[in-house]
C-alpha cells in the first residue's frame, strides 16, 4: 500500500489505520482528542529507577516507522517520562 494523503483519507480512516498498526503492539491508547492520539507503555520500564525500557523505546520506533510509511501528513513524536514511553500522533492538514 502506498502512502495516502490526509486529503485522500478521512480522519476516521486515518485513525482506523493507526489502530490497525498499533493492534500488534503492547502500547495502549491513553487519549484521543480531535486530531491527537497518545499511546503509552511502561511494560519494560523500571519504575524504581524511573527509566524507560529499551524494548518500549524500540517498539515506539517501530510503530512510528510503520505509521509514517502508511500515512502522510501526520506528526509522530516519541517521548519518555520517567519509566513511560509515549507515542504522540497528530494529524496535520495540508
Amino acid at each position: 500500500m502506498s502512502k495516502s494523503s490526509i486529503w485522500d483519507m478521512t480522519t476516521e480512516e486515518i485513525k482506523k489505520e493507526i489502530k490497525l498498526i498499533t493492534r500488534d503492539s503492547w502500547f495502549d491508547l491513553d487519549s484521543e482528542d480531535g486530531n491527537m492520539m497518545i499511546y503509552s507503555s511502561r511494560r519494560f520500564g523500571d519504575a524504581r529507577e524511573e527509566v524507560p525500557g529499551v524494548e518500549d523505546l524500540r517498539e515506539a520506533l517501530r510503530v512510528r516507522y510503520e505509521l509514517c510509511k502508511k500515512v502522510d501528513n501526520i506528526a509522530v513524536d516519541i517521548e519518555d517520562v520517567d519509566e513511560w514511553v509515549l507515542i504522540n500522533i497528530k494529524l496535520i492538514p495540508n
